[in-house]
């Protein structure tokens, strides 16, 4: 199956250059954050700067035990949203029209057997979770559009 390379989305008004998660497609494990930072939009790619090493060379590699060669880092939003208070009337349809443009998709396309939601963004898109007091650290058996995981 080819890249899941993000199109531009047509209920976005903002941008029209998603950046594209990376790593292989297919690939046993998808990490996914909640939206990028600012290196990330500076270098087009999820998880870059001090928060994607610590990720790789810490979290990963030391205490996972995972080949970061494996995994496939994506966000649950593909471009910055200029509203990044949950709080705000707007968050939430802005999560919802990025995710709904590109994350079925992904998951298709990158067809992991583990997806780890880091953030309250992540968990609520995939899993549907709003209190992550309740889930974290719980595996949960899912689908989301025609993937299932």
């Amino acid at each position: 199956m080819p890249h899941p390379t993000p199109h531009p989305c047509p209920r976005c008004p903002r941008i029209s250059n998603p950046i594209p998660g990376t790593g292989p497609a297919p690939a046993p494990i998808l990490l996914m954050g909640d939206y990028p930072g600012y290196w990330d939009i500076r270098k087009r790619q999820h998880f870059s700067g001090d928060v994607g090493r610590e990720l790789a060379e810490l979290y990963l590699t030391r205490i996972a035990k995972i080949d970061p060669a494996i995994t496939y880092l994506t966000n649950a939003l593909k471009c910055a949203t200029p509203d990044p208070d949950p709080k705000s009337a707007t968050f939430f349809p802005q999560i919802n029209h990025c995710t709904q443009t590109h994350l079925e998709r992904e998951l298709l396309a990158v067809n992991p057997e583990i997806v780890v939601s880091m953030g309250p963004v992540a968990c609520s898109q995939i899993w549907g979770i709003t209190n992550l007091e309740l889930q974290h650290g719980i595996p949960v058996k899912m689908t989301y559009g025609k993937w299932q995981g």
